[in-house]
């Protein structure tokens, strides 16, 4: 009696392990899946590697995103975009995939890191300081506005500079800082969402002073160096005549026709 029984379960084990085998094959493709992007959340939540600098990650992740900023506004802009309105248009939707991006990948970030809003996550970083530069999108006085931005396009490079410069450091002092509403967002919300917030309030507060000082300082920075550029330019040509009233006549034909 008891062989029968053997028999059929041993019939029984040899009729199983298809299926879980099968089972086994689905599991193991979820899992490289599952690895697989995490591999990738993990590259997007620090940014390429700039998370794990040494010293300063936040800083550094800002950096990336002043990169990022102006490889966007140089490379674009009469290349693949010949309108103001469609850089724009692209710098918007970058933005909005990239803050996406973010919060999925720093909410799997922390995870992986076994630690909440981790050092070496810095996507949030890069989101904030390319808005916090946003500004710089629509201003005449910036150099993204392309070579009539100014006349002759020799101080352009500098005052753009100046502009990038100021938007980074405002949004390092309120990412630091994290007044009001920004240390709000840091509390009021959780996972990826929470590690992204504050960081986009606060380049929308670094925005705004950067809009104000564009309007009170940058502007006039830019009338005065067009207005230097077109008196250089009248006294050069002013020069130029003088010394033409002085040089000796030419003479008009060439020494191998005289004669």
């Amino acid at each position: 009696m008891g062989f029968p029984l053997e028999k059929e379960s041993a019939h029984d084990d040899r009729a199983q392990p298809p299926a879980d085998s099968g089972g086994r094959r689905i599991s193991e493709d979820l899992e490289r899946v599952s690895l697989g992007f995490g591999r990738w959340s993990r590259w997007i939540a620090v940014a390429g590697g700039l998370g794990y600098m040494p010293v300063a990650p936040g800083t550094a992740g800002s950096v990336g995103g002043v990169l990022l900023f102006v490889l966007l506004i140089q490379g674009l802009p009469g290349r693949v975009i010949a309108s103001q309105a469609g850089l724009i248009a692209v710098h918007a939707l970058g933005l909005l995939a990239l803050l996406l991006l973010g919060i999925r990948a720093a909410g799997r970030a922390e995870i992986d890191f076994g630690r909440r809003d981790d050092g070496r996550i810095v996507i949030d970083e890069v989101v904030g300081q390319w808005l916090a530069l946003s500004p710089l999108l629509w201003s005449g006085s910036s150099f993204s506005g392309g070579p009539e931005a100014l006349p002759d396009g020799q101080s352009a490079p500098l005052l753009f500079f100046s502009e990038v410069v100021t938007g980074f450091v405002l949004f390092r002092l309120f990412d630091v800082w994290k007044p009001g509403a920004v240390r709000w967002a840091e509390r009021r919300f959780e996972g990826g969402l929470g590690v992204m917030a504050d960081d986009v309030v606060a380049g929308i507060h670094a925005a705004i002073c950067l809009l104000i000082l564009q309007v009170l300082v940058f502007d006039d920075l830019q009338a005065a160096s067009v207005a230097g550029m077109a008196g250089m330019n009248a006294a050069a040509g002013a020069m130029i005549g003088t010394l033409g009233i002085f040089a000796p006549d030419l003479p008009s034909g060439s020494p191998e026709g005289a004669g």
